[in-house]
């Protein structure tokens, strides 16, 4: 069966206990698509099936997918559109052949430069690199087939070090390495497959931290034209080369032999730096708002009357009025000591030698906070990272990743402060992992809200190549054996 039907399904509600089943209706039955991507590697069936799903991809017929998901749908696509499938092969209604794609043509007649864009706002790449932190100034840019340079000029002008380079409109301009490289909607341009590889190479060479790669999916394409090799050949004599999400994964994993990491529709992150991975991976998992919200737990601390500061003066006051005569040093520093969970180290905190010329220690600027603002917001912040970093190690688990065992210097302190060693941080991991479905967990975290957490059995895609989870549950049953340490400073 070229794609096979759902006739019953089960719906399990794990709070309540209750299992619930389903049956469909003919024509109302919901079918399946791109079956090879559910089959291991070596299953003998895959190419028959990939062949079918290309047919199907160059004749437009997944486009508007959201459309097609029941058999009844799915047929009248095909018939509307001329076709019908026979064999796992895709066919007119006449039974005749559809022309194979043509590979004849000469290369040098596409005109892959007709593909770039003046663009007067970043790429999405760029964008996906900004959500994320890598476009604060820290970090060098080289865009490997830049195109007309919009970006680059953007990035300029934001006074960030950028370089870029294009084999037609810049081909004069060195390649440099840089700490990212952008590689983005340049593949699916390049009709020859040896050069399409010998770019991925070229761009992840210069990359000293991660490759940034990005193409167009089949279902974003608004255009289409004649086949040509592996793509089509469009009306403007342009290659377009249309990927799915999970076949643009498994490219770039057969061509660079690491695991690339998905952060959008069609762009991935290879990373060559394992420590620029892990504290990349570690923040995704991070809770960004709790800082935020301890902080605005904090009562507001009314000035005294006038009256009332003519009088002598108590310490309380003092230190009040010292804490506001310093506000935006202060606030800063403890906002800081909040979002790590444990007292920043001198190289977490740009500010830390002010602080030491105003107290003569780190160690007293954080004595001072902890007793001006007590422990109660502290402990919160400490538990809540704690969270963090316990769903971190767990979902890297949940992911079939392997955890390095060089660790970035922030997770190295990290560990230590939340879990004495890396020894006593996998067994909490794992009790987080594997009581991540039982019912009892499930039912005690039944009226907390949606947070970032572990993923435990609740998960939904949108669409066959782009899974997402749908809601994640922070908390887990077990107790630790790690008690968390004391709060003073020393």
């Amino acid at each position: 069966m070229p794609f096979p039907t759902l006739a019953y399904s089960w719906i399990i509600d794990l709070p309540s206990q209750s299992i619930k089943k389903r049956h469909y209706i003919t024509p109302h039955l919901p079918i399946l698509h791109r079956k090879e991507l559910l089959l291991p590697p070596d299953h003998p069936d895959i190419p028959k099936f990939a062949a079918l799903t290309k047919q199907l991809e160059d004749a437009g017929l997944f486009k508007d997918s959201c459309k097609i998901g029941y058999k009844k749908q799915w047929e009248e696509r095909l018939c509307n559109a001329g076709y019908k499938v026979v064999d796992h092969t895709l066919v007119k209604l006449d039974g005749s052949e559809i022309a194979p794609p043509e590979t004849t043509e000469k290369t040098s007649n596409v005109e892959r430069h007709r593909t770039a864009l003046t663009r007067y706002a970043l790429s999405k790449p760029m964008q996906l690199l900004a959500k994320h932190d890598f476009l604060e100034g820290k970090h060098t840019i080289f865009d490997y087939g830049c195109g007309k340079g919009s970006d680059v000029d953007i990035l300029r002008q934001n006074n960030l070090t950028a370089n870029g380079w294009d084999p037609h409109f810049c081909p004069d301009n060195a390649k440099h390495s840089a700490d990212i490289v952008n590689l983005g909607f340049v593949i699916n341009v390049i009709e020859d497959k040896t050069e399409r590889m010998e770019a991925v190479l070229g761009a992840y060479q210069l990359c000293t931290q991660f490759l940034c790669a990005a193409v167009m999916l089949g279902e974003q394409s608004p255009e289409r034209g004649r086949l040509f090799r592996d793509g089509v050949l469009t009306s403007r004599n342009t290659f377009q080369r249309y990927y799915s999400q999970e076949e643009f994964r498994e490219y770039l994993r057969h061509i660079l032999d690491e695991d690339p990491v998905a952060v959008g529709p069609g762009v991935f992150f290879v990373f060559k730096d394992k420590d620029a991975e892990q504290a990349f991976l570690e923040r995704r998992y991070r809770n960004r708002a709790t800082a935020n919200r301890l902080i605005s737990q904090l009562p507001k601390v009314p000035k005294a009357p006038k009256a009332e500061r003519a009088a002598r003066l108590t310490k309380a006051d003092k230190e009040r009025a010292f804490y506001e005569q310093h506000a935006t040093l202060l606030d800063a520093l403890w906002l800081r000591w909040l979002e790590l969970g444990r007292p920043p180290q001198d190289d977490e905190f740009p500010d830390l030698a002010a602080s030491k010329d105003l107290f003569g220690t780190a160690q007293r600027a954080l004595k001072f906070l902890q007793r001006f603002h007590g422990d109660e917001l502290l402990k919160l912040a400490f538990d809540s990272r704690r969270d963090d970093l316990t769903v971190y190690f767990a979902m890297r688990r949940f992911d079939q990743q392997r955890i390095y065992r060089h660790l970035p210097e922030s997770l190295k302190r990290d560990v230590k402060a939340f879990f004495q060693n890396y020894q006593h941080a996998k067994p909490t991991a794992n009790a987080c992992y594997s009581q991540r479905a039982t019912p009892r967990c499930c039912a005690k975290c039944a009226n907390k809200p949606p947070r970032k957490a572990m993923a435990i059995s609740m998960k939904k895609a949108r669409s066959p190549s782009t899974p997402r989870k749908s809601w994640h549950c922070r908390r887990f049953c077990g107790s630790t054996s790690v008690a968390p340490p004391s709060f003073s400073v020393t």
